[in-house]
């Protein structure tokens, strides 16, 4: 995903390892993108105690359903809470049919927006 990023981003973008955090200046207009894996309970945790503004979460089948409530309960906290957008991107292949991602994307919650990309 850092890649990713510092392809999009070029000259934009300043990674800092130290922090996992990619700040991306573009005019008026700054940006911090931290990168946290959700791997550990910990990294979870830590996630939990932020004030963010949004969050994208790449593969999202790879993280614990569970995890996105409280995720999605922290957007919206930073810059403030009248901010002009808050909430989550999720990307992430077609789950496994019977799974807790398959049963979301088939009956998803009403605020929730699923865009399927078609196939070739």
């Amino acid at each position: 995903m850092l890649k990713d990023i510092l392809r999009w981003f070029g000259g934009f973008a300043d990674y800092r390892v130290s922090e996992s955090v990619v700040y991306i200046e573009i005019g008026d207009i700054k940006s911090e993108w931290w990168l946290v894996p959700l791997e550990k309970e910990e990294d979870a945790r830590r996630l939990l105690s932020s004030q963010i503004t949004g969050a994208f979460v790449n593969e999202c089948i790879e993280v614990d359903i569970d995890l996105i409530a409280g995720l999605a309960g922290r957007c919206g906290r930073y810059p403030n809470p009248s901010a002009t957008w808050k909430g989550l991107i999720l990307d992430t292949n077609m789950p496994t049919e019977g799974s807790e991602w398959h049963a979301a994307m088939v009956n998803p919650e009403p605020d929730w927006a699923i865009f399927r990309q078609p196939g070739d």
